[in-house]
């Protein structure tokens, strides 16, 4: 299969006259030529089992795994010419010249794909990474045990550096991670395994691009085993609603009294101890 421009594509249609006629069988499908060709001895030929108009759209795809600061030139290919198109290798042609080669699964009609066919080397992408923790205002505390949900914060931050003159549509590609939610944000497409990001980047232009995921985890702590101090961290903490906090103050006094009192019964169990010695 080539992806050609206008002017090679009626180039190629005008050397066969013979058309293939489409048929989908379910899960199958097959190309039959309507009319017989003939090859004569000692010669070849390359029949065209699909001739039509697919549409494609020209990004950059980006997946910081793969270990290279620059994104691969790809294709996102709509097929909507009413068959299937069968899968392979193609080959790219970029205003009538040779663009890359690349191979492509089977795209059924009305489906896309994404497939790339060489590296942007004008464009470089760097990543940097931040985390942070913080207790999370749900919480509750039954028979002397708290429990607390807490929220791991991780913000990726992607740093488009565009040094050609012409503006670009960059897809970040970040992976689905199970427990991880997004945050204040939607991906443009999600696949099983992978978020994608749509970015429009200008031409000598550098965009940075944030991504923030929380990972929300229950914690579960005995009162019993808390002293006052460490209660009082959670009192300060500034998510926490007035209710919560008011409830665990009451909780820190209780433990410090509590506390006070041991302290008391320690005093008075030496001097019991003392008198026994007399």
């Amino acid at each position: 299969m080539i992806l050609a421009d206008e002017e090679v594509r009626r180039e190629m249609s005008s050397t066969l006259a013979a058309q293939a006629v489409k048929a989908d069988l379910g899960d199958l499908f097959e190309y039959a030529i309507d009319k017989p060709v003939t090859i004569r001895k000692s010669e070849s030929a390359m029949l065209p089992f699909f001739r039509e108009r697919v549409n494609a759209r020209r990004l950059f795809i980006y997946d910081d795994s793969n270990g290279s600061q620059h994104p691969l030139t790809a294709a996102e290919i709509t097929n909507g010419s009413g068959a299937t198109l069968d899968g392979g290798a193609i080959t790219v042609y970029d205003a009538g010249a040779y663009a890359g080669e690349a191979l492509v699964e089977t795209i059924k009609d009305g489906d896309k794909r994404l497939i790339s066919y060489a590296v942007d080397l004008g464009t470089r992408i760097t990543t940097a990474f931040d985390t942070t923790s913080k207790l999370q205002r749900d919480f509750h505390v039954s028979r002397g045990v708290l429990t607390a949900k807490n929220a791991r914060l991780e913000t990726k931050t992607f740093t488009i550096l565009n040094v050609d003159p012409e503006a670009k549509t960059v897809i970040i590609e970040h992976p689905v991670r199970p427990g991880y939610k997004l945050v204040d944000m939607t991906a443009t497409e999600t696949t099983a395994d992978k978020y994608r990001f749509e970015v429009a980047v200008a031409a000598n232009a550098t965009v940075k691009h944030a991504i923030v995921e929380e990972f929300v985890y229950d914690q579960t702590i005995g009162i019993t085993n808390l002293s006052y101090e460490q209660i009082m961290v959670w009192v300060r903490n500034k998510d926490l609603s007035e209710a919560g906090r008011a409830q665990l103050e009451r909780i820190a006094n209780l433990k410090r009294q509590i506390g006070d009192n041991q302290l008391e019964q320690q005093r008075t169990d030496e001097r019991v101890n003392e008198f026994s010695q007399d």
